[in-house]
């Protein structure tokens, strides 16, 4: 009973940190310029540079235009946790370590190796030493040990989003939560490895805006996405952006007063299947991104993705890829800094996605905006 309550209210504390931190209003001088990573004029992404905005995108990107209600979260958290709980049966039931450490550490055909080292470990290192800069300009105390655990309520809601179909384990939930979620956030402590990634390779958030369809109980827009950038000239640089959302290699344009014009096209894994406790991609598709940033900040973003003619990869099957998901999407967001309202500044998302067309406005204060969206059909149809 003792430790139920402490845990309760170890909840109880971070979900008060998470939604009750109340910061000055973005119009009032704040200087923050000092922090590696966070930045608080609440303009672009930056606006979005906050703990209970992270831990949903990262948590529930993976429930992309599922209806919420839905979902088979419990089925996901019982698969998460006996992989947990069982990490040596379901390692050995895999294969052995041997092929577990080379599938999730070394460059193989399962392609676990670039979200493992990328996405987990320095994506979520950055978000990491963000988030601690976010609690210590707010006067929390003990904000490492607050920041690791408000990134690993959303890490484990990923996993559990991810192992719906894992009904006999995961070796990727042990792989990310085990190793990869937290020696990124170890190598991120340190200063010097901290400014390498800021000051060298201009590493930002660049998360799109969730927001919440009512009409159709959906979410929208969600996923997380990080960016770098290396100066080749004064004012040409090759970049890169990536995530669950869209992954691009990219050349940015910019100017003496660091406004950034980028054009880039790349390649997104599509029909993700289990096989042998393992998610693995079945086809790609290809799509092109746009933006306009100001110091590495976006402002506006759109891009374009093609599903009507998937490159299927060796031996793949498309089964439960429906019709639905094989349509084009385009997505614009146009960060907070042009619309106001009651001074308070909004972000702006429209497009086409899924066989219909949606409109939103989204701000830093709220967990997700809120959005209208014609279409209504779910992604997958699979009755769980």
């Amino acid at each position: 009973m003792k430790k139920a309550c402490t845990l309760a209210k170890a909840i109880l504390a971070l979900m008060f940190l998470l939604f009750g931190i109340q910061e000055p209003s973005y119009g009032e001088a704040r200087d923050c310029s000092h922090y590696i990573f966070y930045r608080c004029d609440g303009i672009g992404a930056h606006a979005f540079y906050r703990p209970h905005i992270m831990v949903l995108e990262s948590g529930m990107e993976a429930v992309y235009y599922r209806r919420v209600d839905q979902y088979p979260y419990g089925r996901g958290f019982k698969n998460t946790v006996h992989s947990i709980l069982n990490a040596d049966k379901v390692i050995h039931e895999y294969g052995g370590y041997g092929k577990f450490f080379k599938d999730q550490f070394l460059p193989q055909k399962t392609g676990a190796f670039a979200p493992n080292w990328g996405w987990h470990l320095l994506g979520g290192g950055f978000r990491a030493r963000l988030l601690e800069e976010y609690y210590s300009h707010n006067g929390i105390e003990n904000a490492r040990l607050w920041s690791w655990l408000t990134l690993y309520l959303g890490h484990f809601g990923n996993e559990a989003a991810q192992a719906e179909k894992a009904d006999h384990g995961t070796v990727d939930a042990i792989a990310d939560l085990m190793f990869f979620d937290w020696a990124g956030k170890v190598l991120f402590s340190y200063d010097g490895f901290a400014n390498f990634f800021s000051q060298t390779l201009h590493l930002k958030e660049w998360t799109y805006q969730m927001s919440y369809d009512p009409r159709n109980n959906r979410l929208v827009n969600n996923g997380q996405q990080y960016w770098l950038r290396v100066p080749l000239t004064d004012h040409f640089s090759v970049s890169m952006l990536t995530g669950n959302m869209h992954n691009s290699v990219s050349f940015t344009v910019n100017n003496d007063y660091q406004q950034q014009w980028t054009l880039g096209v790349g390649l997104k894994p599509e029909a993700i299947t289990w096989k042998k406790k393992e998610a693995k991609s079945n086809a790609t598709s290809y799509s092109i991104m746009m933006a306009y940033s100001e110091r590495d900040n976006p402002i506006v973003t759109a891009f374009y993705q093609d599903n009507t003619n998937l490159v299927t990869s060796a031996g793949g099957e498309l089964d439960e890829f429906d019709d639905i998901s094989k349509s084009r999407k385009f997505i614009v967001n146009i960060y907070p800094k042009w619309i106001s309202l009651n001074e308070k500044k909004l972000g702006m998302t429209f497009g086409y996605l899924y066989g219909g067309y949606f409109l939103g406005f989204t701000t830093g204060d709220a967990p997700f905006g809120l959005v209208a969206h014609t279409g209504a059909e779910d992604r997958f149809m699979d009755d769980f």
